[in-house]
């Protein structure tokens, strides 16, 4: 697949990001098609966006994808450093943000597997938890 437009992101944004641990019928990302400002370190992941996110091809997977499409599922990334590691992530749904209990995250990329609610980890896992390339 190609993307149409791809956004001018930086390089720890770029790629194929596989989610660990995700408990939900998807797997796997890209943010080419997203919005990056870099006067703001802003990151806005349209997930409803082609090209964007895989779902399973399971029940579950389908019904995932038309949740994520009626509801135009979008994630604010808000970087609080130049080097992208430390930020918030606000999950935007029907062009509501959701609030969240603990959205400050210590390190974007090497994160603790700990979370004792289990909308923390799926907010928190299937949003911040990416490695490059799948690797560890």
């Amino acid at each position: 697949m190609k993307v149409e437009h791809p956004a001018e992101l930086p390089e720890v944004l770029q790629g194929i990001f596989f989610m660990d641990g995700n408990v939900l019928p998807d797997d796997c990302l890209t943010m080419y098609s997203s919005d990056w400002n870099a006067d703001q370190l802003t990151l806005l992941l349209r997930v409803f966006y082609p090209v964007i996110w895989t779902f399973h091809s399971s029940m579950g997977g389908r019904m995932l994808v038309y949740l994520v499409k009626f509801s135009r599922f979008t994630y604010l990334f808000r970087f609080s450093d130049a080097n992208l590691q430390h930020g918030h992530i606000t999950p935007i749904v029907f062009g509501w943000s959701v609030p969240q209990h603990s959205s400050q995250v210590k390190d974007v990329w090497q994160m603790s597997r700990g979370f004792e609610k289990r909308l923390e980890k799926k907010l928190v896992r299937t949003s911040l938890l990416f490695r490059k390339g799948g690797n560890d």
